[in-house]
């Protein structure tokens, strides 16, 4: 095949985006967030404990405020910690994806569409009749499956949540998605290697055809 690659090396240029997208537009738009929620929960609550203090007031009333406001802080920190799954997860597949389409100057597509249950499973097996390697590792189906959940049913863990079992808080009927920021660095630390061990991987090929 008489094909000469780009000097320029756009897989490295796609996985240098992801990381700088990951890092800025996820993580840190998320830690700003959970920062001034943590600063308003803690003004609300020292108020709050300030009244607590004074026999004039309703105690108990201040007490359930005091409550709430623990509950809601959870709350919020739990929808912005799975929305930025739900970004991760997203980013992830189109980084992938679109590193598929930029090689198809050297590696063109043998079907119109690839088969598979759902996107990630026909991106999978697109990369491997295409490209000869597997790109899905261990982290990436319960990170799938738990952004569905967030996405679908609004974070209920269902039945099945075993596949995802660490995603998920609580037991039973009252069982939920909600991502620690501990998980959340891991996982964004495993689809970053990824994408780079893809673009690598993407642009050996590319030079192996010229």
């Amino acid at each position: 095949m008489n094909y000469m690659p780009f000097d320029i090396d756009i897989f490295q240029m796609e996985f240098e985006q992801f990381e700088s997208d990951v890092h800025i537009l996820i993580l840190g738009v998320t830690y700003a967030a959970l920062e001034k929620l943590s600063e308003d929960a803690d003004k609300q609550l020292a108020e709050i404990e300030a009244h607590i203090t004074n026999a004039k007031v309703n105690q108990e009333r201040l007490v359930d405020e005091h409550t709430d406001t623990l509950a809601e802080h959870d709350s919020q920190t739990t929808f912005l910690m799975n929305q930025a799954l739900v970004a991760l997860s997203s980013r992830l597949f189109m980084a992938l994806r679109d590193m598929a389409k930029q090689a198809l100057l050297f590696s063109p597509r043998k079907n119109g569409r690839y088969s598979g249950d759902g996107e990630w499973d026909r991106l999978s097996h697109e990369y491997k009749e295409r490209f000869g390697f597997d790109f899905m590792r261990e982290f990436v189906e319960p990170m799938v499956l738990a952004r569905n959940q967030i996405v679908h049913d609004g974070g209920a863990a269902n039945l099945h949540s075993d596949s995802y079992r660490a995603y998920v808080r609580g037991e039973g009927n009252t069982a939920e998605v909600g991502v620690s920021q501990e998980l959340l660095s891991r996982t964004v630390k495993d689809s970053v290697e990824l994408v780079r061990w893809v673009s690598q991987r993407l642009r050996k090929t590319e030079i192996a055809v010229r």
